[in-house]
C-alpha cells in the first residue's frame, strides 16, 4: 500500500467517524432543544409560577390545581410523629414519599414561651 492510499484510507475512516459524531450531536442537540422548549412552555403555562401576576392571582391558580388531599395536608404539622419521615435524625426521602405523598404544611416543634 502506498502512502497516498494509506492517507486516503485514513481520511475515509475519519470522515465516517465525523459523520457518526455529527448525527449523534444533531440528535442530542434536537433532544436538548426539545427539553428546553418543554421546560419554558411549562413554566409559562402555570400562573402560580408567574412572578408578574399578583399574589392573589397566583394563589387562586395554585388552589385550583391542588387536590382536596393536598389542601388538607397543608394544614398538617408533624413533630410528635417525625419518626415517620426521619431515620436516625436524618430526613428519609423513601419514608417521606410514602407518608407525605400529598404534601405537608410544616415540620415544627412547639416551644414554650
Amino acid at each position: 500500500m502506498t502512502t497516498g492510499n494509506l492517507v486516503l484510507k485514513i481520511i475515509g475512516k475519519m470522515n465516517k467517524i465525523w459523520m457518526v459524531m455529527y448525527k449523534n450531536i444533531k440528535k442530542t442537540g434536537a433532544l436538548f432543544l426539545l427539553v428546553l422548549i418543554s421546560i419554558w412552555a411549562f413554566s409559562q403555562a402555570v400562573d402560580y409560577k408567574n412572578k408578574n401576576l399578583s399574589p392573589e392571582e397566583r394563589t387562586k391558580d395554585l388552589l385550583a390545581r391542588m387536590t382536596l388531599d393536598e389542601k388538607i395536608m397543608q394544614l398538617q404539622c408533624i413533630w410528635q410523629t417525625k419518626s415517620t419521615v426521619f431515620t436516625n435524625g436524618d430526613f428519609d426521602l423513601v419514608k417521606a414519599k410514602k407518608v407525605l405523598k400529598n404534601g405537608l404544611g410544616e415540620i415544627a416543634a412547639l416551644s414554650a414561651f
